[in-house]
C-alpha cells in the first residue's frame, strides 16, 4: 500500500512541475552538471592519488604526508591503531588548521579479533568554571525596579474579535509568599464597565478593555484615526518591583485570527502612545495566528526575540506563568483545570547572546583538549607501538617544516586577522604577510611541545609545563580553564548506536556526538520513502531528502546532548513507528515552512527536555577524517577536530598548540540540552561510521563540516548502498545540507532545472555552491581480500593501499633488521637466525625451488613460535613477520 501512495503522489508530484514551469521531468532528472557553468568549483578536482587498492592495508586522509605516516606504521608492522596516531600527530603539523593536540575526537575501531566495535571519546570538555549564561552579554539587560503593562493590538484590520482575561496577579519574588500579590484583578464589576481605574490605567486606540460575564474582555475594534490597526495599552497601579511574577488566566477567543496580547514585567512605560512595546522591560507575546509565546527583551525602546514556543490552537481557559527574577527569565503555559507542570517552555537568562566570532575568539571558547589523552589511551587498549616511536614523524615534519598547500594557505589568508591576535602570527603570518602556496611551514615551538610529551609522557601536557602554559593563555583570553581542569580531564569508551539500512548494519557515533542518531534516523526515513526509487539527481530525491533533514535537525536541537547530563531519547528517535510518524508529515508538494520537533518520548520511558530557541549565527566548523585499515582487518575511523578554521585562533605561546573553540558547540542561549555546565561535553555532529554486512565490515565513512558532517556521511552511504554506486563516484556525488526552512546549500552539479522545480515548490537554494564535508571512506571486498580507498576532491586527500604483490623476502629481511634497531628482538643473535632462515628461503625462491623456498618458509614459522614462546621478540614482531610469512605461501601456492 506504502508503494502505491508513494507511486500516485510522484505522478502528481511531476504533473504539477511540468505545468508550473513547463519542463519535463525527465529532462530535468538526465540534467548534465554542465548547466551549472559559471558555478565551476576552485579544487583541482579528481586525481589519481585519491583512490588504491591493497590487500595488506589502506590509509586514506586528507594530506598526502599524513597518508605516507600512517602507510609507513603499517609497512613496519604497527596496527591500524598505531597508525592512526601517527597520522593524528602528522596532521597537526601538516594540517594545523583542522586538529590537533589543542582539540578532541572520537576514534571508532574495529577489532577484527573478538569482531567488536568500540569508540575512544576524546571531546573537550567544559572547565569548572563555565556557566550557563558564559555566551551571554548582560551590560545590555534591564535591572532595576518596573511595572507591569498589558498591551493588546490587532493585525487583521477588520475588527470585531476579543481576547478575555479572568484573573491576574503579580507577585514581588523578593517578599515572602505570604505576603500574597503586589497587584491583582479578578475582573468583577457592571457589564459593559471598563476595567478598574484603580487597577490600570487605559489608554484605547480602537481596541478597548471592558467587563463582560466572563470577565475582562479586551475587544478589537477597527482602527482609529490614522492608526493602521486596533490597539490598547494598560499600565498597572501598582508599586515598581524589580523580580517579580506574573500569573493570568486568559482565553483566545478568535485563534487563528492575528491578535497580539503582550505583558511586560520590570517595565518602565510605553515606547510611544503608537505602540505596546516598552521601552525597557521583559515581556511574553502571545501571537493568536501562528499560535506561538514570544519572551521579549526590550531594552532602550530597541527590543529582541529571546526565546520562541508554540501552543495548541484553542478557545479554552488557559494559564500563564511569567517569571523574571535576576537575570532568569521563565514562561510556562498550562489549560485551566490541569495540573500546573513542574517544567518551564521557556527558561532562558536576560540579556543578548555574544555575536559568533566574537565566541569564537574568546578563551571562554576553549574547552579542556582531549586530543592526546585520546591517542594514549588507544595505544593502551589496541596499540602495538609505543607513543615515543609513533610521534617522531609529526617531530620531523614539524622541525624540518612542510611545503604549504592551496588548503593550507586559502585557510590561513582567511583567517588572517583571527590568527594576527595571538602568538599564532609568528608562525602563519610571518612579517605581517600570510604564508603563502609553496612556502615552507615550519613550527619549532610544535616540535619542542612533541619533544616533551615523547621524553616525558602525557603527563607534562595534563599536569605539568604545556597544561600551565596552556591554561595560563586561555586565562588572558578571557577564559577559566585552570591547570586542574586539565588534571581531571579523562576520556570514555563508548558503545556505538547502531542502525540498520537496506539490510546492512551501521555502527556509528553515540550523543554527544548528534551524528550517530541523525544519520539513522534520515536512512530510516528514506527506507520508509523508498527513496531510491527517484533518480539521483531527480527533484523527488532532493525534495524529501531536504523535509526529511528539516525534521531530523529539529529533534536533533531539541533533544540531544551530553548524556552524562541529560537523557537522550536514543530508542524513540530511532523507533520504526516514530520514524513513520514523521515521514507522514512530509507534503510531496510542498516545503513545510514551520517543522517542530517530534515527541520520541513517547516510544520509551523519560521526560522529553525542553526545547530552546537559538540564535541562528554559526559558522560551520572544520575538522578532518581519515580511516585506517591492516593486514589483520582491523580498522579505526577518526574523525578529529579543533571546531573553526584555526579554532579559537589562540596558539599556546612557546609551544605552537593551536587550541579549540569547541565550547561554542554548546547552545549560547542557556536552559536546552545542550546547555553550557562545567566539566560538560558540548554537543557535537561529527560522525565516524563503520558499516558491516552479514556481520563482516563493509566500509569506514566520516567527514568534516561542523553540522553538515551528518548529511556527507548519510548521502555517502545512501549513494554506495541505496544507488549502488562506486565508492569514488558516491564521494564526488554532488551533496545538499538544509537544516531548516527554506535554504538549502549545494554542491556544484545539482541540475538548474532541479532547483527551479523546488523553488516552486518554497524551497531556496543558496545563490552559488559551494563544497560540503570532506568525505574519507574505505571499502572492503570479502571476496578479493582487497580494501578500496578513496579521498575527496576537496582538500588534497589521499589513499595508500598495501599490496601483498610489494611483499618480498628481501622486504621480511629489513623488518627484521628494524626490529632489532626498535629493540624488539631480545639480542643480535635472535635477529641474525631470522635472517639466516629468511636468506635460506630467499635462496630457494631465487633458484625456482618454490617446495624447498615453502619447507623452509614453514621452518621459519616454528622459529618465530620459538621465540615468542621465549619471549625473545615483541608481541608486534611476531605479529607482523608471521603474518608476512603467511601472504608469502599463499603467493607461492
Amino acid at each position: 500500500m506504502k508503494g502505491r501512495k508513494v507511486q500516485w503522489l510522484s505522478i502528481v508530484f511531476s504533473l504539477l512541475l511540468v505545468l508550473s514551469i513547463g519542463v519535463p521531468l525527465g529532462q530535468a532528472q538526465n540534467a548534465d552538471p554542465g548547466d551549472n557553468t559559471g558555478y565551476e568549483p576552485e579544487n583541482p578536482g579528481v586525481r589519481a592519488e585519491q583512490t588504491a587498492e591493497g590487500d595488506l592495508g589502506m590509509v586514506v586522509t586528507a594530506h598526502p604526508l599524513a597518508s605516507k605516516v600512517g602507510a609507513e606504521v603499517l609497512e613496519r608492522g604497527g596496527n591500524a591503531v598505531d597508525a592512526a596516531v601517527a597520522v593524528q600527530l602528522a596532521l597537526n603539523v601538516v594540517e594545523p588548521m583542522m586538529s590537533g593536540i589543542g582539540g578532541g575526537g572520537f576514534m571508532m575501531f574495529y577489532d577484527a579479533e573478538n569482531e567488536k566495535v568500540s569508540i575512544v571519546n576524546s571531546r573537550e570538555r567544559a572547565p569548572a568554571g563555565a556557566t550557563p549564561d558564559m555566551f551571554i552579554d548582560k551590560s545590555n539587560a534591564v535591572t532595576g525596579a518596573g511595572k507591569f503593562l498589558l498591551g493588546a493590538n490587532e493585525l487583521n484590520n477588520e475588527g470585531g474579535g476579543e481576547f478575555h482575561i479572568g484573573e491576574v496577579a503579580v507577585y514581588d519574588l523578593d517578599r515572602p509568599s505570604s505576603d500574597g500579590p503586589v497587584f491583582s484583578y479578578d475582573f468583577e464589576g457592571e457589564e459593559g464597565a471598563s476595567w478598574d481605574l484603580e487597577k490600570f490605567s487605559l489608554f484605547e486606540r480602537g481596541t478597548t478593555f471592558t467587563l463582560d460575564q466572563d470577565g475582562g474582555k479586551i475587544t478589537f475594534g477597527p482602527p482609529v484615526g490614522n492608526n493602521s490597526t486596533s490597539y490598547g495599552q494598560t499600565t498597572a497601579v501598582m508599586d515598581e518591583v524589580e523580580n517579580s511574577e506574573l500569573l493570568m488566566r486568559f482565553r483566545t477567543d478568535d485563534p487563528g485570527d492575528d491578535r497580539r496580547i503582550r505583558l511586560w514585567l520590570r517595565a518602565d512605560d510605553y515606547r510611544s502612545q503608537g505602540t505596546t512595546f516598552a521601552k525597557n522591560g521583559y515581556g511574553v507575546e502571545i501571537e493568536t495566528k501562528s499560535k506561538t509565546v514570544k519572551l521579549i527583551q526590550s531594552k532602550d525602546s530597541s527590543s529582541s526575540t529571546l526565546s520562541t514556543f508554540h501552543y495548541d490552537t484553542t478557545s479554552d481557559w488557559q494559564w500563564i506563568r511569567f517569571r523574571v527574577d535576576g537575570s532568569e527569565l521563565k514562561v510556562r503555559l498550562w489549560t485551566d483545570g490541569s495540573e500546573e507542570p513542574d517544567t518551564w517552555d521557556v527558561e532562558t537568562v536576560a540579556g543578548s547572546v555574544i555575536p559568533f566570532q566574537e565566541r569564537v575568539r574568546s578563551g571562554r571558547s576553549v574547552g579542556v583538549p582531549g586530543t592526546l589523552k585520546g591517542l594514549e589511551a588507544a595505544l593502551e587498549k589496541w596499540g602495538t607501538m609505543p607513543l615515543e616511536e609513533l610521534i617522531e614523524p609529526a617531530i620531523e615534519l614539524a622541525e624540518d617544516g612542510v611545503e604549504v598547500n592551496w588548503v593550507l594557505a586559502d585557510a590561513i589568508a582567511s583567517n588572517a586577522d583571527k590568527l594576527s591576535r595571538t602568538a599564532a602570527k609568528d608562525v602563519f603570518l610571518p612579517n605581517g604577510e600570510p604564508l603563502e602556496e609553496g612556502d615552507l611551514l615550519v613550527q619549532k615551538d610544535l616540535a619542542k611541545t612533541f619533544k616533551l610529551i615523547r621524553d616525558h609522557g602525557t603527563d607534562v601536557f595534563y599536569s605539568g609545563e604545556i597544561g600551565a602554559a596552556l591554561a595560563d593563555v586561555v586565562q588572558q583570553f578571557d577564559g577559566s580553564m585552570t591547570l586542574d581542569d586539565l588534571k581531571r580531564y579523562d576520556v570514555t569508551y563508548d558503545t556505538p548506536v547502531w542502525g540498520e539500512y537496506l539490510g546492512y548494519d551501521i555502527a556509528s557515533m553515540p550523543p554527544p556526538s548528534s551524528g550517530g542518531l541523525t544519520m539513522l534516523q534520515l536512512l530510516k526515513m528514506f527506507e520508509e520513502l523508498d527513496l531510491t526509487q527517484y533518480d539521483v539527481r531527480s527533484p523527488e530525491k532532493y525534495h524529501y531528502m531536504t523535509e526529511a533533514m528539516h525534521l531530523a535537525y529539529a529533534d536533533r536541537g531539541a533533544y540531544m546532548g551530553d548524556p552524562e547530563y541529560v537523557e537522550v531519547p536514543k530508542e524513540g528517535l530511532l523507533h520504526p513507528d516514530y520514524v513513520r510518524e514523521r515521514v507522514a508529515t512530509i507534503d510531496p508538494d510542498r516545503a513545510n515552512p514551520d517543522v517542530r520537533p517530534g515527541n520520541p518520548w513517547e516510544y520509551q520511558d523519560g521526560e522529553p527536555t525542553q526545547a530552546v530557541e537559538q540564535v541562528d549565527d554559526k559558522v560551520e566548523g572544520q575538522t578532518t577524517h581519515f580511516t585506517v585499515a591492516d593486514r589483520w582487518g582491523n580498522l579505526v575511523s577518526y574523525t578529529t577536530t579543533i571546531e573553526q578554521v584555526f579554532g579559537s585562533g589562540i596558539m599556546v605561546p612557546g609551544y605552537g598548540i593551536m587550541l579549540n573553540n569547541e565550547l561554542t558547540d554548546f547552545d549560547a542561549v542557556p536552559g536546552g540540552a545542550n546547555e553550557v555546565q562545567p566539566n560538560k561535553r558540548p554537543l557535537s555532529s561529527m560522525t565516524p561510521t563503520i558499516v558491516l554486512k552479514d556481520d563482516k565490515p563493509y566500509m569506514t565513512v566520516g567527514s568534516p563540516g561542523g553540522t553538515t558532517i551528518i548529511t556527507s556521511v548519510m548521502q555517502t552511504i545512501l549513494n554506495v548502498i541505496g544507488y549502488g554506486m562506486e565508492l569514488k563516484d558516491a564521494i564526488e556525488e554532488p551533496r545538499i545540507y538544509s537544516n531548516q526552512y527554506p535554504n538549502i546549500r549545494w554542491e556544484y552539479g545539482v541540475p538548474d532545472l532541479v532547483r527551479q522545480q523546488l523553488e516552486s515548490m518554497g524551497h531556496a537554494w543558496e545563490s552559488s555552491p559551494r563544497e560540503i564535508g570532506n568525505v574519507n571512506s574505505l571499502m572492503l571486498d570479502e571476496d578479493s581480500g582487497l580494501y578500496y580507498g578513496a579521498a575527496d576532491s576537496t582538500r588534497e586527500g589521499t589513499a595508500i593501499g598495501l599490496s601483498s604483490e610489494d611483499l618480498t623476502v628481501e622486504r621480511m629481511i629489513e623488518r627484521v633488521e628494524q626490529f632489532e634497531r626498535d629493540g624488539e628482538m631480545a639480542n643480535s643473535d635472535v635477529a641474525r637466525l631470522l635472517r639466516n632462515h629468511l636468506t635460506a628461503v630467499g635462496h630457494y625462491e631465487g633458484q625456482g625451488s618454490v617446495e624447498k623456498a615453502v619447507k623452509h618458509m614453514h621452518s621459519f614459522q616454528q622459529l618465530l613460535d620459538y621465540q615468542k614462546e621465549h619471549e625473545q621478540m615483541s608481541e608486534r614482531a611476531y605479529n607482523t613477520l608471521y603474518a608476512d610469512t603467511e601472504v608469502l605461501l599463499e603467493k607461492w601456492k
